[in-house]
């Protein structure tokens, strides 16, 4: 299938003024950027020039304390969540599903909450079962 020109190959090229309204208008737009297209600004530039904002936790401590104080009062968390809980023995998280079906792993129902949780040392007890086998 042919490739039909616009122009005429013996027409010159017509300019801005000569095109009709709006496209004499986008066309005035389009001529002072060499790609045809405004030029964009990512969010990651922008981010990265802004000097980072310092925590509000750590903002009340003296300089002798630093960021080792907030971080030594961090504990692990005791119950965790069916994804949590495979991570934690590395297998699937439906095979965590289907152990507490089976009952070889207990639950914890917290009053009110509807998740399934369960504590990080019924989860090591059943590694130290397994390398009994």
């Amino acid at each position: 299938m042919p490739v039909t020109q616009l122009t005429a190959p013996h027409e010159p090229f017509k300019s801005a003024a000569t095109l009709p309204g709006p496209l004499s208008a986008a066309a005035a737009r389009l001529r002072g950027c060499s790609t045809g297209r405004p030029t964009q600004v990512r969010s990651e530039v922008r981010r990265r020039s802004l000097p980072p904002k310092p925590s509000p936790r750590l903002a009340n401590l003296s300089p002798e304390q630093g960021p080792a104080a907030c971080q030594t009062s961090v504990l692990p968390p005791r119950l965790l969540g069916v994804r949590a809980a495979g991570a934690y023995l590395g297998i699937s998280p439906f095979t965590v599903r289907n152990m507490i079906r089976d009952g070889r792993l207990h639950v914890v129902r917290v009053p009110g909450l509807t998740r399934v949780l369960i504590d990080r040392l019924d989860l090591d007890q059943l590694i130290e079962g397994w390398k009994a086998t």
